[in-house]
């Protein structure tokens, strides 16, 4: 409970100093901020704000070190807001200098003022985004180089106080090097708008340290914006129950660069599920490809890639896909919500939450992740039933002939003309079962690595055929085929898709079957279409959901079209319904074209038509 309170503290300060800041830019706006003048020895006040950045400085093994040679000039100022520029610029390089990096801050007299200089051996900032770092609320957030968090403000108010005092402060960096931000202060009064001047001037320098004394905490403003403070002298170190190996328990991956509110969601979830925390969003993807989670927790504003990012390459693999994304997010409003929609995300979690909403969210999301992947199992046990009684069917028959006919041939009896009969009968018997495997490894083919191969979309299409025509005595195929389809997909999985566009024409009592194909050399598409009924007008907006299905309960999971909308978007094409001229209904598949020929494809039969 004391470590719980002691964070609560931090986090209290941390969010005060954010509201002082955010009312020190309502003032600017207003023109009601004043400046409480003093003669200020910058030197002194720069060496204090280095003082209280060195706890962060250790803590992250980088070298700040301070320059200066001493000088009796000083200039008019207030000193507390110096403060708060200075400590942004130093909180800022302590925020974005990696581990073993240095911090240099420099003061020097010019002829007309003096410059105060703060470079960093950190990542740089790109070119593109230099002239918009003193912005509002803009951070360098292009996934790998926002590395910290933050809200944006800390640059915007050090430029606005600087400029209030009549000064000026830049921005250099060389990426993949390093940043200085150059402040200069002319010396005199003259200079600052008698209209921003507090009235009743301090008689007596601010004391430097003002806002290290009104944070009992001990955390400075150096580590603000998300840099880890370090605990108070004494404070036990927090002890977190070990990750059970277990294999029958839900493993998660946790991304979340608040060290702090990482470990309070590990601890609220290690007791059920085995955690993997990541402290950003690189860390987090490799987490995710390593361990292949059952469910993903991620914050949304994270160092490398960002959640909302991480989400959607969980979502494009199509290896991940089915692992549900739960998004923590600060942000509020339907336009955040959307984003993170949008990028596939199932389910999101406001920040503050009340940790019983957190575990109640990760309990659905695996009770459906786990419903979803039986119903899969059911889908994939229905297309397994349809290709048995296919190829029952159609091998019962050729079978039953060649035993006959050798029963016939091993009597001994049989004249020349039956016996060579006979052998037709078997020659043609053993070329239908042939036929048949050969249609059966076209179905199911596997991909080349990486998932894709080149796919003849015409001998896929005979292939799905040939293993449904048991059913097709009554159904008359038209086929209109372009001179070549090829087209670059995994063709068991696309198969896959045939046969459940098929499938459901056969049911609906089609009489005919429409398939027709084209290519323009970028794009292959495939009509599927029938004499059937159709589709009513009210559900086909629906027909691609998951377990949305016309059939009576328990005929159908309702997953077919929506795991062959999934295999084609895979693929990067796409699927859509349309009512056929003339009646029924047809299916428009559009892949890409496959660039590399194909070797002919093996002589097979053909199905009804």
């Amino acid at each position: 409970r004391l470590q719980y309170l002691r964070v609560i503290r931090r986090n209290a300060y941390r969010l005060l100093r954010l509201i002082d800041d955010l009312l020190d830019l309502s003032r600017l706006d207003a023109g009601g901020l004043r400046l409480n003048l003093a003669e200020v020895d910058i030197r002194a006040l720069a060496a204090t704000v280095r003082e209280n950045s060195m706890p962060a400085a250790l803590a992250r093994s980088i070298v700040l070190t301070f320059a200066a040679v001493p000088s009796d000039k000083r200039v008019w100022a207030d000193a507390h807001r110096l403060e708060i520029v200075l400590t942004n610029l130093i909180g800022n390089a302590l925020k974005f200098t990696p581990p073993g990096g240095a911090i240099e801050i420099r003061v020097e007299d010019l002829a007309d003022g003096v410059q105060v200089v703060v470079c960093d051996t950190g990542p740089g900032i790109p070119a593109d985004a230099l002239p918009r770092v003193f912005e509002r609320f803009f951070q360098v957030s292009s996934g790998e180089q926002r590395r910290e968090g933050g809200v944006g403000i800390g640059l915007a108010l050090a430029k606005e106080l600087v400029e209030l005092h009549g000064g000026t402060i830049e921005a250099a960096s060389t990426f993949g090097e390093g940043t200085t931000f150059t402040v200069f202060l002319p010396f005199g009064r003259d200079h600052i708008r008698p209209e921003t001047i507090e009235r009743r001037e301090a008689a007596v320098q601010v004391p430097h340290g003002r806002r290290r004394a009104e944070d009992p905490s001990g955390v400075t403003a150096a580590v603000r914006d998300g840099l880890p403070a370090s605990p108070p002298a004494g404070a036990p170190a927090a002890v977190l129950p070990a990750v059970s190996d277990s294999a029958r328990r839900a493993r998660i991956v946790l991304a979340e660069d608040n060290v702090e509110l990482q470990q309070f969601i590990r601890g609220l979830l290690v007791e059920e599920f085995d955690l993997f925390t990541a402290d950003d969003g690189d860390e987090a993807w490799e987490l995710v490809n390593r361990e292949r989670p059952d469910l993903v927790i991620s914050d949304v504003m994270m160092p490398g890639r960002t959640g909302t990012r991480l989400c959607n390459d969980i979502k494009t693999d199509p290896a991940l896909a089915a692992t549900p994304v739960i998004l923590l997010t600060a942000r509020v409003g339907s336009e955040a919500t959307l984003e993170g929609y949008a990028h596939g995300a199932d389910d999101f979690v406001a920040k503050p939450f009340h940790p019983r909403v957190l575990l109640a969210r990760v309990r659905a999301q695996l009770k459906l992740r786990a419903l979803g992947l039986q119903l899969a199992e059911r889908e994939k046990l229905a297309v397994v039933g349809t290709l048995a009684a296919g190829i029952l069917h159609e091998v019962r028959n050729p079978v039953n002939s060649i035993l006959n006919a050798a029963r016939v041939l091993a009597g001994g009896n049989a004249t020349p003309d039956l016996a060579a009969k006979l052998l037709a009968v078997i020659g043609d018997g053993a070329q239908r079962i042939q036929g048949i495997t050969s249609a059966l490894e076209a179905h199911a083919r596997p991909a080349e690595a990486g998932g894709f191969a080149l796919c003849d979309v015409h001998e896929g299409l005979d292939a799905t055929l040939l293993l449904l025509e048991h059913r097709m005595s009554v159904v008359t195929v038209h086929r209109d085929f372009a001179a070549t389809a090829r087209a670059a997909a995994p063709p068991g999985a696309l198969n896959q898709v045939f046969l459940n566009i098929i499938d459901n024409a056969l049911r609906s009592g089609a009489s005919k079957l429409f398939i027709a194909t084209a290519s323009d050399g970028s794009v292959v598409i495939v009509r599927i279409g029938d004499d059937g009924p159709g589709i009513p007008p009210e559900v086909v907006q629906r027909i691609f959901d998951p377990f949305f299905t016309t059939r009576k309960v328990g005929a159908g999971t309702g997953l077919g079209l929506y795991l062959s909308r999934k295999i084609v978007e895979d693929c990067r094409g796409r699927i859509h319904y349309q009512n056929r001229p003339g009646g029924g209904a047809e299916f428009v598949v559009e892949l890409p074209a496959a660039k590399a020929p194909l070797a002919p494809p093996a002589p097979e039969a053909r199905g009804a038509g």
